[in-house]
Formats: structure tokens, C-alpha cells, sequence
């Protein structure tokens, strides 16, 4: 496969274009551009176009007429075989609707370079492509972003509305934000129209269009995630603006090499997307879809290979129609097995993308995840050294050098809830039950989540000695992120300080935890803050807690070490 997208098509609008029609449209625009006829684009069937060159239409209708399926499948016979096909699937309970795009080459040696089919891009300029659906306040569902053939202009006023699509949890598709430089060039142009051309499909597209939107862009998403004058980024889904380390999954090429005509580098920005959408799963009612022609080609052979005597009795036209019917019912069993085979091997293919889709977005938080470890060990490396050099300028350097003796990090929860005693600045007020059940669960996973709980505990309780001795202007997040002298940090992608408002409309009081009566009389308080020692699975522990460093206690109240509590993705 060298191509493939799967266009989720937005059917509320009713004045919206008819999928159907304008998927046929589109290919038949597309086909009379490489000079062959459309006439046969409304009727099913195998077509012959040339002597090298087919059309096959398959259309599928509901008990009332409508048409609920289409796929056209278009064969070039050449020294290799190009292969494109176009499927169709009507709207669902969300009234979204399906097309996808697929691009195979069979040959024997090497496949000549080709780009994606130039019917992508028109079938996005006619329909309503979207990417990502969320729920709306209305209790139905409203687009993340749109999916266009040319970049959606971004002002100044428009960047909260960039931002908002960049971070949202929905977005499946990457999205790529060029910056209009302080001086365009021809070549400039050229090529981000190239990658436009290209990404058409495949990514939802932006332009920051003066030096205003692109100040306001970096004033908003941070200087680790920002598009400088004239470059050109691609962000991946789950950008996080606070974590420094996610900037690395997002590449960006700058003004400097777009311009650079030795430079061939600007060719990847669409092939990154284009890969990427390629090893997506195929959508459930896509993989799912198995249209056949109504007359199969087996059969009308066997009819046409049948000699006629020109002449048949009642008793011999019956058994030809008993012979015919037998044919008929053999063949039905053919299509049904070989459909069953095709869905189980559809669904496994599915099963193993998932998979990997699955894994490769794990390996990528990972990889951040270090990244950003390996700043702080530097960070702390750093300090460390001028300590020493300051200890050594006082006549202590034997005290610069000393070894300390320091216990291994906890490879069990059991361990955890021992040394919170260490950290002055926390105290738990969680059930230790819930917390010493992680122990039970994934035995593989157990000894990091227990390592990285340890780490993430130091962080608060550093927030607390520090607030309650010196003072901090911020919640425990803007600790994490300003990172004062001295202090104690963790990754700001891993806090969280609030709640989404469906969580806590239908699951608050999971979150209602125990605090000291001298905190609030009644034993208990709403605990949204929580710290993430996961992202993937069902588990996913999380710790929540209460910041009362201003309270009677003057320390983290920490209500919660355990699983992942209930919301809507869960």
C-alpha cells in the first residue's frame, strides 16, 4: 500500500453535497484527466476502459433504495499494476460519513515514485472532511478541526482556536503550521505549496499569516513548541505545551533550509503524514464493508459457456433451471465463505495496527519522557558540580567528594507507603488497601510505577517545604514548570490540577477523598489534582492529592495512590 486515508465526513448539515454523488463526481473529474471517459461511472459492474485499464463499481442499497455503500475500484495495467480504489460508507448515529483512498502498486521490481491520487484533494475541497469528534454541550458532537486543501489562515485573534485543536485529546490526525516569514521568497512559496498539495488528506493544515499571529503563537504554546518566522512544523497528536521534552516528537524545518535549493528535506513534511495516516487502523465500518456485484463473473461465464439447441422441453427447461439454481446456491456459499475470510483477516490486520498504532505512541512518550529525565539529571549535574566548587573554595573539599550511602529506589507500593515518612512536606490520608493492590496487578509494570510514585512524591513534598519556608507564588504545577533553586520537580506533563467538567458532572465523588478533620470537619474533601505514573492501559495509577501548604496541616495531603479513576475514555 503506498497510499491510504480514511475522510470522516461531517453529514449534520443536510444542505450539505450527497457523499455518493460527490465521491462519483470527484472520480469521474479525475478520470477524465487522464483521458478516460465517465459515462460508466453510474452504473455497477466490471468496465473495460482500454485494453489495459478497468473499472469495477460496486454499490450497496438499503431495503428502502438508499444507497448506503459504494466502492470504485480503478486497475491500470501497465509495466506495473497501479491500483485505485475509492469506498464510500453513509452516515452512522453521529451522521458522520466514511470515504477512503487507496493507492496500490504490484510490481515485480521497484515502484516507480508516485504521490497520492489527485482525487484526495478534490474530494476535500467538496466535502466537509473533519478530524476528531468530541462531545458538544448540546449532548451531541462537534468537529475538532477541519480537514482543507489549502492552510486555514491564522490571525493574531485566531491563535487560542489553533491552540485548542493542537492540545485537544480527540485529534487524531498530525496538523502542520507553517509561519509567514519576514520575507517570502519564490522558493519559499513554491515548496509550502508543495507540502499543502501533498498534505491535502492527511493532515489538517495552518498559517500563521503575519508576525503578529506568530508572537501571539509563541506567547501562548511556549518557546519548546512555538513556529518561528518562515518554518514549517508538524505536531503530532497529544501535544502538551508544558512538558519541554514533547517538543522533540514535533519536527519543524526552518525558513533557512525551505529556502536552501540543495535542501530536499521539505519532501518529508508530507510524506511524514502521509506515513502516518497509513499506519493508522482502518475505521471498524471501512475494514468491515464487503460489496459484491450483483451478477459474479464465475457464473455469467459458466452461462455464456452453455450451449443452446435453440429448443427446450418443459421437463429439460426445469432441470436447466434446477442445474442453474444448484450453480446459484454453490456459488452463494463461495462468496459467503471467502466474505467470512476476508473479515477475519480484516479484523486481525485491524488488531495488530491497534497494536502497533498502540505501542509506537507508547515508545514515543517513553522517548519524551527520558528526554525530559535527562535534562533534570543534567540540571542536577550542574548544581551539583557548583556546590562543590563553592564547597572546595570554603576548605571543604574532602565534604565536596564524600560518597553518601542511599537505599535503591522501591520496586513495590508496599515500599512506596514505607518512606513517605522520609518526605516531610507530604502526608497520607488514602487507604493503604487500594494503594498496596497495585502490587496485585501487571507484575512487568509494578516496579516502575513503584519507582516513578517514589520520584513524584519528592516533588510535592519539596513544593511544601518550600512554600511554607521560603514562599512560592503558584500551585504545585507552576512549581513543576518554574523550577525554583533548590527545589525538587517532576514533568508538568504529568500533573494535572483539574478535572474535565464531564468527569466531575458524573464522577465526582470518586474523587471525594479523606483528609484530616482538622482540614474539613466532615473528613473529606474533592481531591482534582492528580499526578500521572501512566497514559496507557486500564490501570494507570494515578496519585491524587490535596494542596493545604496554606491550611492548618501546611503540607500536600495525598488521598490517593492507586488506579485510574473513572472518567469518559476509561
Amino acid at each position: 500500500m503506498l497510499y491510504r486515508t480514511a475522510l470522516t465526513i461531517d453529514c449534520t448539515d443536510t444542505e450539505q453535497p450527497d457523499i455518493f454523488k460527490t465521491v462519483r463526481g470527484g472520480a469521474a473529474s479525475w478520470l477524465d484527466s487522464k483521458g478516460y471517459g465517465v459515462e460508466a461511472l453510474g452504473s455497477s459492474g466490471l468496465h473495460q476502459l482500454d485494453a489495459s485499464t478497468t473499472l469495477d463499481i460496486v454499490g450497496s442499497y438499503s431495503p428502502d433504495g438508499d444507497e448506503v455503500g459504494l466502492r470504485l475500484q480503478f486497475i491500470e495495467q501497465r509495466a506495473q499494476q497501479w491500483t485505485t480504489t475509492l469506498t464510500a460508507v453513509g452516515p452512522d448515529a453521529r451522521r458522520t460519513g466514511l470515504v477512503a483512498v487507496e493507492l496500490e502498486c504490484q510490481s515485480s521490481g521497484s515502484v516507480p515514485p508516485s504521490g497520492p491520487p489527485r482525487v484526495i484533494r478534490e474530494l476535500v475541497a467538496a466535502l466537509p472532511v473533519i478530524d476528531g469528534l468530541a462531545p458538544d454541550a448540546g449532548g451531541g458532537w462537534e468537529a475538532v478541526t477541519r480537514l482543507t486543501d489549502s492552510p486555514q489562515h491564522i490571525t493574531a485573534g485566531d491563535v487560542d482556536h489553533l491552540l485548542e485543536v493542537l492540545t485537544h485529546q480527540d485529534r487524531r490526525r498530525p496538523v502542520i503550521v507553517a509561519a509567514q516569514p519576514y520575507q517570502e521568497t519564490g522558493s519559499w512559496t513554491w515548496r509550502t505549496g508543495k507540502v499543502w498539495e501533498g498534505a491535502a488528506g492527511f493532515a489538517s493544515l495552518f498559517l500563521l499569516t503575519d508576525q503578529a499571529a506568530v508572537s501571539a503563537f509563541r506567547r501562548e504554546i511556549g518557546p519548546d513548541h512555538w513556529v518561528a518566522p518562515g518554518s514549517v512544523r508538524t505536531y503530532l497528536p497529544g501535544v502538551d505545551p508544558a512538558w519541554a521534552a514533547d517538543g522533540y516528537r514535533h519536527r519543524f524545518l526552518t525558513y533557512q533550509r525551505l529556502n536552501d535549493r540543495r535542501d530536499e528535506a521539505w519532501r518529508h513534511i508530507a510524506g511524514g503524514v502521509q506515513e502516518h495516516t497509513l499506519d493508522s487502523p482502518v475505521p471498524e465500518r471501512l475494514a468491515g464493508l464487503v460489496l459484491l456485484n450483483t451478477r459474479p463473473a464465475a457464473l455469467s461465464l459458466q452461462l455464456q459457456e452453455k450451449p443452446s439447441s435453440g429448443h427446450l422441453d418443459l421437463a429439460e427447461a426445469r432441470g436447466e433451471v434446477s442445474r442453474l439454481a444448484g450453480m446459484v446456491s454453490v456459488r452463494d456459499e463461495e462468496i459467503t465463505r471467502q466474505q467470512r475470510m476476508q473479515l477475519s483477516l480484516q479484523q486481525q490486520l485491524n488488531d495488530a495496527n491497534g497494536k502497533l498504532t498502540a505501542s509506537e505512541a507508547s515508545n514515543d512518550s517513553e522517548l519524551a519522557e527520558h528526554l525530559d529525565s535527562l535534562d533534570l539529571l543534567d540540571r542536577a549535574n550542574r548544581e551539583i558540580n557548583r556546590l562543590r566548587v563553592l564547597l572546595m573554595s570554603l576548605g571543604a573539599g574532602n565534604e565536596a567528594y564524600a560518597q553518601q550511602d542511599s537505599e535503591d529506589a522501591p520496586r513495590t507500593f508496599e515500599e512506596v507507603l514505607g518512606r513517605l515518612s522520609f518526605l516531610p512536606g507530604v502526608q497520607f490520608t488514602g487507604q493503604r488497601s487500594r494503594t498496596l493492590s497495585l502490587d496485585d496487578t501487571d507484575t512487568r509494570k509494578v516496579p516502575g510505577w513503584a519507582r516513578k510514585a517514589w520520584l513524584a512524591l519528592q516533588a510535592p513534598s519539596s513544593y511544601a517545604e518550600i512554600s511554607t519556608s521560603e514562599g512560592f507564588n503558584g500551585n504545585f504545577l507552576q512549581f513543576c514548570l518554574r523550577s525554583p533553586r533548590g527545589a525538587v520537580v517532576i514533568s508538568g506533563n504529568t500533573v494535572a490540577m483539574v478535572e474535565s467538567e464531564e468527569t466531575l458532572n458524573q464522577w465526582a465523588d470518586e474523587r471525594v477523598l479523606p483528609v484530616p478533620a482538622q482540614v474539613r470537619p466532615e473528613g473529606e474533601i474533592l481531591m482534582e489534582a492528580h499526578i500521572k505514573l501512566d497514559v496507557r492501559g486500564s490501570i494507570s495509577p494515578r496519585i491524587h492529592f490535596y494542596d493545604d501548604t496554606a491550611g492548618p496541616t501546611g503540607k500536600i495531603l495525598v488521598g490517593l495512590i492507586g488506579r485510574h479513576l473513572t472518567n469518559s475514555r476509561t
